[in-house]
């Protein structure tokens, strides 16, 4: 299957489920879709696309900050669900900026229905490398401020999120987290760094 835009399409994420789903995300400059309008052709926003197990599209959306977003991180939860992790240079629909390029996650029913986004960080640049879904549980890992920083959030049965735990794990000293696994109930975080 050939998703392209307009202008420029790059894939950054990708997730399958149980049932064959493929959810695809990303960043995307230009027109994705045919008709769409787009604010400022010249940012990148960020989208999310699910194909069923035949690779048929069942849909795709858009998500739009006012500066350059992307999504860089997907995972399905147990009922269908989608959720997307990206940064933003500003504010995300639905969501407040903290400062710098923040971190995102956003939900989506399995129709394509936002469900919630909420936005997180700090002021300086930050950067999602790895979600996962446990349970009711989102994980979320990322780089916050040169700092690798775990973040978990509870999903609420009206389709919100509520964040319920940080764990900072030091100064990287220039490095990034750049993956995120669950083995066995434990968290196994993977990326580089120059602290010992």
């Amino acid at each position: 299957r050939t998703l392209g835009a307009r202008g420029t399409a790059t894939g950054l994420a990708l997730s399958v489920a149980a049932n064959g789903k493929v959810a695809v995300a990303g960043s995307v400059t230009g027109a994705l879709q045919t008709g769409e309008t787009i604010a400022d052709p010249a940012l990148t926003d960020s989208f999310v696309s699910l194909y069923d197990a035949k690779g048929d599209e069942m849909w795709t959306q858009r998500r739009a900050a006012r500066a350059d977003d992307q999504a860089t991180a997907i995972a399905f939860g147990g009922d269908g669900s989608v959720y997307v992790a990206g940064q933003a240079k500003s504010a995300v629909t639905g969501a407040s900026a903290v400062g710098g390029q923040d971190n995102y996650l956003m939900g989506f029913s399995p129709t394509g229905t936002a469900k919630f986004s909420t936005q997180f960080g700090t002021a300086a640049t930050d950067r999602v490398g790895g979600l996962l879904v446990d349970g009711t549980s989102l994980v979320v890992a990322g780089t916050e401020d040169g700092h690798g920083v775990l973040r978990r959030f509870d999903l609420a049965p009206g389709g919100g999120v509520t964040a319920a735990g940080t764990r900072d794990l030091g100064d990287l000293q220039g490095g990034v987290i750049t993956g995120l696994a669950l083995d066995g109930g434990e968290l196994v975080v993977a990326g580089s760094t120059r602290n010992g």
